[in-house]
This record gives C-alpha cells, sequence and structure tokens, in this order.
C-alpha cells in the first residue's frame, strides 16, 4: 500500500512537471510567432523604403498625417480663442451687473434714508389731519347742539360780523328797547318783536341780546 501511494504522488509530480514545460512551450511559441510578425512587418517596410516609389508613398503618407495633426490643431486654436471670448464677454456682463447691482443698492439705501428722514414730517401731518378732523367732529357736533336748543340765525349782508371784529359789544343790542320787550301771549317767555329774528318752533321764546352775542360768540 505503501508503495502504491508513492507511485500515485510521482506520477502526479510528474504530471505536474509535464504541464509547466507544457505551459512554458506554448509562451515559447507565441513569443517566437510575434516576433515573427515582427519581423516580417519591418521586411515589409525595409522593402519599401527600399524603392524610391516606396519612399515617395511614405513620405506623401507622413504629410496627410501632419496636415492633419495641422488641421485639428488650428481647429482646437479657434474653439479655443472662441471660448476665451466667451469667458471675457461672461466676465464683462458680470461686472456690468455687479455695478448695477450697487447702484440699485445704492439708490434703495438713499430712498430708505430719505423715507426715514421724512417719516417724522409725515407723522405730524397725519397728526395734524387726525387733529383737523377731531375738531371738524367737534365743531359739527356743537353746530347741531347749537341748532337743536337756539334759533337760527339769519344774517344776509355780513356787517354784523364786522362790525364785530371792530367791537366786542353786540350791536344788536343798541336796537332793542324797553318798548321792544313784551310779554308773551302764551306766557312761555320773552318775545322780542325784531323782523330779523324768528320764533323757535318749539314755542321757547326768541333769542336775546346775551344769548345771541354769547352764540355767535362760539361760533367764530
Amino acid at each position: 500500500m505503501p508503495d502504491m501511494m508513492r507511485k500515485i504522488q510521482s506520477l502526479e509530480d510528474a504530471s505536474t512537471h509535464i504541464q509547466f514545460q507544457v505551459a512554458v512551450t506554448k509562451t515559447a511559441f507565441k513569443t517566437h510567432q510575434k516576433n515573427e510578425e515582427l519581423h516580417t512587418a519591418l521586411k515589409g517596410a525595409l522593402d519599401e523604403n527600399a524603392t524610391p516609389q516606396g519612399s515617395r508613398i511614405k513620405y506623401i503618407q507622413i504629410e496627410e498625417k501632419r496636415n492633419q495633426m495641422y488641421t485639428q490643431l488650428t481647429e482646437g486654436n479657434k474653439i479655443t480663442n472662441e471660448l476665451k471670448d466667451y469667458v471675457r464677454a461672461l466676465h464683462t456682463e458680470k461686472a456690468f451687473l455687479q455695478l448695477e447691482k450697487t447702484h440699485q443698492f445704492i439708490s434703495h439705501e438713499r430712498k430708505a434714508h430719505g423715507n426715514r428722514l421724512r417719516a417724522p414730517l409725515v407723522e405730524r401731518n397725519l397728526n395734524n389731519l387726525r387733529r383737523g378732523v377731531h375738531w371738524t367732529k367737534f365743531i359739527a357736533e356743537e353746530v347741531k347742539h347749537f341748532e337743536k336748543y337756539t334759533y337760527v340765525l339769519d344774517i344776509g349782508s355780513g356787517a354784523f360780523g364786522r362790525s364785530l371784529q371792530r367791537s366786542s359789544r353786540n350791536p344788536l343790542d343798541d336796537q332793542i328797547t324797553k318798548k321792544e320787550w313784551a310779554s308773551n301771549d302764551d306766557g312761555t317767555g320773552i318775545q322780542v318783536q325784531h323782523p330779523g329774528w324768528t320764533r323757535c318752533p318749539n314755542g321757547a321764546g326768541t333769542l336775546g341780546g346775551e344769548a345771541l352775542h354769547e352764540a355767535t360768540s362760539i361760533l367764530i
């Protein structure tokens, strides 16, 4: 049994050695084949260059390749210059946009500063308008109150108003005499018999001189 195992191991070793030799032989064969192909190519090139016609053909081929390379180089330079011009245009446009944005920012800042400066004046004007509206409402309410509880004044020529500016004394008081005062028929008050005055619709009597002067002072 041990002898059999040794023979099997010997055969396996021999098989491995043979496989290695086969691999080395194949590698050598491929290398030799490549060398033969290279040798054939070199021989063909030498044969072409050996004749004037072959040399001329080779020169023409070299010139064509050179022209192709020159054309490609020229096209590449052209494209490069176009790209450079485009980049410069982009930089110029970028600078212009930045300058425009800067001007817009400065303009907005100036407007904002002006608005901040005008804000107090606008606030004062609004307050004045509010006070004006308030006083207008107040005067309107006072006029309504005055018209509700007093008589309506009918002064056409305006002489009464001009005389009030010259003197604080009521000029209509001079026109009221003791003879013009009399007891009212219905007993509700005192009636002044003057053509410029009218009777209140509620029958409360006519307006006296002092009351008329006080009402006129409130209106003025």
